[in-house]
């Protein structure tokens, strides 16, 4: 299934609904694959917390 997805003023990407069910809520993995973005609930090999600047 493929989705169109739009970065909001917050850097922010909402996810649709469905997706949200298979992959629940809390942290995901994205990882860029060629001209994919792959999305999922695997422990990711780095992390970081986004914190907007004031």
């Amino acid at each position: 299934m493929e989705y169109r997805l739009k970065v909001d003023e917050h850097g922010r990407v909402p996810i649709p609904e469905e997706i949200r069910e298979q992959l629940g809520y809390g942290a995901l993995t994205f990882q860029a694959i060629e001209n994919l973005i792959v999305i999922s609930k695997n422990k990711p090999e780095k992390e970081f917390i986004w914190t907007p600047q004031k």
